[in-house]
């Protein structure tokens, strides 16, 4: 059998990928609302990946024009197009490049600049089409829908409300709800464009390893366009990259700049994910050198995300991320090791 009949998918994953294609084109409206408002992390674009890579071109096809159709349908046409450059051209560009078995960390940068591009296109669209202030206008939609709905929703909780504490009034009901989307909004205000391209850049991450980790099990993958996890190391420009404009960044929000702390929290947020990954591939390194089997190890590496994301209101990612820069600087390969190496032998004489 040669290779591209080998590479053909079976009829049963076709027909599987296809009906699952289906389920995600019909709830991509649910999905997309959930990744806006939260982690932004493109669920539907990263399943498109490895379901062509598993299932073939049919479900991928299939999965794009339900997904499509039905944003179109969920958010209107504006909205729809303005989401197709984060939504469909970078899993498009991922298949593309692991389709040509490029190199995994060209593929990989390819396939960073792609979403976090896509994910950027999407932003401009969106403030062009809507408005700059679009976090601002979706508080005001909450409160003109609470202004004409709100009396109706209180005759539904006032009685629960009430046994609770009875001096609660529709006046101190409406006054919380006004609190909770000042909340909001001055989260999003802050948060937005590190949630978007932090969301991105993991997408982007996910996506590349995925695909070529599922075609590296079917042994269609060379050498070079799979590398695992063991072997990820953050290049040295990009370590002292990320860090001096970080200090940048910091220094900015001691400024009257404007932005300058969205433009913080954005960067801060980048520089986790890259410093987090780099945690996770110190680690798979260290605990395959001790002999530990593909299973156990990522199943150390699963559990470390679980754990980050169970309790990441203590922290646990941004120590993650302080271990990653350690590892990063200081590691077999890290951005500080000639320095380290050449202050050693000025001190410490050439024969230590």
């Amino acid at each position: 059998m040669n290779q591209d009949n080998a590479a053909r998918p079976s009829v049963g994953k076709i027909v599987a990928g296809t009906v699952l294609a289906l389920a995600l084109g019909f709830l991509q409206p649910q999905i997309l609302t959930i990744q806006l408002l939260t982690f932004n992390f493109c669920a539907a674009s990263v399943i498109g990946v490895a379901l062509y890579v598993w299932a073939g071109i049919i479900p991928a096809v299939v999965l794009a024009i339900a997904a499509t159709a039905n944003t179109f349908a969920g958010f209107g046409p504006l909205m729809g197009a303005a989401l197709l450059p984060m939504t469909l051209l970078p899993p498009a560009l991922i298949v593309w490049n692991a389709r040509r078995k490029l190199p995994f960390f060209q593929q990989m940068q390819r396939g960073l600049i792609a979403f976090l591009g896509g994910t950027a296109a999407t932003a401009l669209l969106v403030a062009l089409l809507f408005g700059g202030d679009i976090v601002g206008q979706i508080a005001a939609i909450m409160r003109s829908v609470f202004d004409e709905a709100g009396t109706e929703f209180w005759k539904l909780i006032e009685p629960r409300l009430t046994a609770l504490d009875p001096t609660v009034t529709f006046e101190t009901f409406a006054e919380l709800f006004d609190d909770i989307v000042s909340l909001i909004q001055a989260y999003y205000e802050l948060y937005l464009l590190a949630n978007m391209l932090a969301g991105a850049a993991v997408s982007a991450i996910v996506a590349v390893f995925w695909g070529n980790w599922l075609l590296a099990r079917r042994g269609e993958a060379t050498p070079d366009s799979f590398v695992g996890l063991h072997d990820w190391f953050l290049p040295a420009n990009l370590t002292w990259g990320t860090l001096m404009t970080l200090l940048a960044a910091w220094i900015v929000t001691g400024t009257a700049i404007p932005g300058g702390a969205i433009a913080w929290c954005a960067i801060s947020a980048l520089a986790q994910v890259a410093f987090v990954v780099q945690a996770l591939a110190a680690c798979d390194r260290r605990i395959k050198a001790r002999g530990a089997t593909r299973g156990r190890r990522t199943a150390t590496v699963v559990l470390i995300l679980l754990a980050g994301l169970i309790f990441r209101a203590y922290g646990t990612f941004t120590f993650l991320s302080l271990i990653g820069c350690a590892s990063a600087l200081f590691g077999h390969r890290g951005a500080a090791r000639p320095i380290v190496e050449k202050l050693k032998k000025t001190f410490g004489g050439d024969d230590r």
